[in-house]
């Protein structure tokens, strides 16, 4: 029972590992060929498109809260977290960074062949992790650096 529990977990790693590849090319060659100057189209704003991005998250939020917590449980929570200010304030920071990061994405595809963008938007996950491990102290399984490796050969 117990290895048919980690086979199915294995499984399921797996096809999420396979998704997350195929997502990440997929985004970096689909938003490159939307970004390719064309005479009689006009170039849609970076700003717009990390605007309505982030739009089509809110509801998407609010369901996966109501299912987790209810209607109640997601009220309830959403009035804690706008009760404090301070906190919301806190978050602005990585949250401004990200939507930079997000508009210098499709900078970078306007200017940069779709493959020499994602050779160097997966340096940063490696990176990261390099990082992490040396800064920080963390460890990294044998298996979490495989997976990192596929991911950024993705």
């Amino acid at each position: 029972d117990a290895e048919k529990k980690r086979s199915a977990l294995f499984r399921l790693r797996a096809f999420v590992l396979t998704l997350l590849v195929f997502q990440n090319a997929a985004s970096a060659l689909l938003t490159r060929w939307t970004r390719v100057k064309r005479e009689d189209v006009p170039m849609y704003l970076d700003s717009s498109a990390v605007l309505f991005t982030e739009l089509m998250k809110v509801p998407m939020c609010i369901f996966m809260m109501t299912v987790t917590l209810g209607w109640r449980g997601m009220l309830k929570d959403l009035r804690e977290c706008f009760s404090k200010p301070l906190d919301v304030l806190k978050l602005a920071v990585p949250a401004l960074c990200y939507t930079l990061q997000n508009i210098l994405f499709y900078v970078s595809l306007t200017n940069l062949s779709a493959s020499t963008y994602q050779v160097l938007a997966q340096t940063k996950t490696l990176a990261t992790a390099a990082f992490w491990v040396t800064l920080l102290g963390g460890r990294l399984k044998l298996r979490q650096w495989g997976a990192l490796t596929i991911l950024v050969a993705g």
